[in-house]
């Protein structure tokens, strides 16, 4: 029940699917109420880890690895942001609703969706080298109809100036890890690519855990820091925390993972390059070459030099306006100017290579959109607290092996056939 709750996209659909399936009759309001409180029992049990693990001095929790766990070749953890919408129904709430609207105050399109806080704690293997692995920038990096499509998707690209005289066709397959079938990384994970055919070097993955939360970004890296020393980060030789570049992504990483390598995703740094290059104007062929050469820079480790000639086209195109649009070049020249300058040291990516680490967050994208596939969507609004029990348990689905039926059974002796009713104030 709890599984099918988890896993369709809604609660009916879950009665429908074990009716179908399984010729269960049960209804959705039972399934609710099960999944539920499991995901109630999973988030205090991961309150209770995470408490024992801010009990330890520091020089434990940055040293120390768990009896008989090992540690891993490469440590890695990434964070990102989901969306899903957010209905409080408690009187509180519902009483200050009808004072905005006795006052006139419009209700602002969209004001139910909330940020989902997502992490991937990934355990990777592979050779750190003695020289640049890859030192030219890739051709699938250097420009094309699907790299367009791809970073537009990431940064929010503006389109192609009247100027450029055209809009080149996009359209991208992007590569991501599958979905969970619920069986063990062993047998459902492809053999990984030979290095010579990796469209980037970086290790392989080894096993990928998800954790979801409606946590703000501090209590949540607080959650991730524990799940990261549980699974032995702290024993590891190599170590790194790959973001977007969010700020308060950023302060959670320096605040728990001060020791680890900070790598800017590449990708991100990347769509900055051509959205800049597209404010500044020209031909295509003068835009397409602008952000070729801008990318093979990025990729060589010279982002000051990019900073200096951000600088310049912006002391050109002059300085907008306060409320300048997204979509103003001179904005758009100046956002990538601050954006690399606030994000340089996170940036090295020759020697990110030389170190064998992963370069982009991938992996942490691909996370966010399965775990959106069940709490997101126009038509579905969640309680603070219910939303975050399914994203407690939809975490555990899409993590690698058999997360969240391994959880189950540790509940499996416990179930006493009883209900679980609310307790209704007189």
């Amino acid at each position: 029940m709890v599984i099918a709750g988890v896993v369709a996209e809604s609660f009916a659909k879950a009665e429908t699917y074990l009716m179908q399936l399984a010729d269960l009759d049960i209804s959705a309001q039972r399934v609710r109420r099960i999944t539920r409180l499991r995901g109630r029992e999973r988030i205090e049990l991961r309150r209770q880890v995470t408490d024992y693990y801010k009990s330890m001095k520091l020089p434990e929790q940055l040293h120390r690895v768990p009896d008989g766990v090992t540690a891993p070749s490469i440590a890695v953890i990434s964070f990102d942001g989901g969306r899903y919408q957010v209905l409080d129904r408690s009187a509180e709430a519902t009483a200050k609703r009808s004072v905005a609207s006795s006052s006139g105050s419009k209700r602002r399109k969209g004001q139910h969706w909330k940020e989902s806080r997502v992490a991937c704690v990934m355990s990777m293997a592979g050779e750190s080298h003695q020289s640049d692995p890859m030192p030219q920038l890739p051709d699938f990096l250097a420009g094309g109809s699907e790299l367009c499509r791809k970073l537009t998707e990431i940064g929010h690209v503006m389109s192609l100036p009247e100027s450029a005289g055209c809009t080149p066709a996009i359209a991208v397959k992007q590569v991501s890890a599958p979905e969970s079938t619920g069986k063990s990384s062993r047998r459902s994970r492809k053999k990984p690519l030979a290095a010579a055919d990796r469209p980037l070097p970086g290790p392989d993955l080894v096993k990928r855990d998800c954790i979801a939360s409606a946590d703000v970004w501090r209590d949540f890296g607080e959650v991730v820091a524990a799940e990261a020393w549980t699974r032995g980060f702290a024993g590891a030789v190599r170590k790194v925390c790959i973001c977007d570049g969010n700020d308060a992504i950023r302060r959670v990483c320096e605040t728990h993972f001060s020791d680890y390598v900070h790598v800017l995703d590449l990708m991100h740094a990347l769509s900055y390059s051509m959205n800049a290059s597209r404010g500044v104007g020209g031909t295509l062929e003068e835009i397409n070459g602008r952000y070729r050469r801008w990318a093979e820079l990025i990729w060589g480790g010279q982002v000051d030099q990019v900073i200096s000639e951000l600088a310049a086209h912006g002391e050109a195109l002059g300085t907008p306006p306060p409320d300048a649009s997204p979509d103003d070049p001179r904005e758009a020249v100046r956002v990538a100017e601050v954006y690399y300058s606030n994000q340089r040291s996170r940036m090295d990516y020759p020697r990110y290579r030389l170190l064998g680490l992963p370069l982009t967050s991938s992996l942490m994208e691909s996370a966010v959109k399965q775990i959106g596939r069940r709490v997101k969507g126009s038509e579905k609004f969640w309680s603070a607290v219910g939303g975050d029990e399914l994203l407690a348990l939809r975490g555990d689905y899409v993590s690698d092996g058999d997360r969240l039926g391994t959880y189950l059974k540790q509940f499996s002796g416990q179930n006493d056939g009883t209900r679980a009713y609310h307790a209704i104030a007189a």
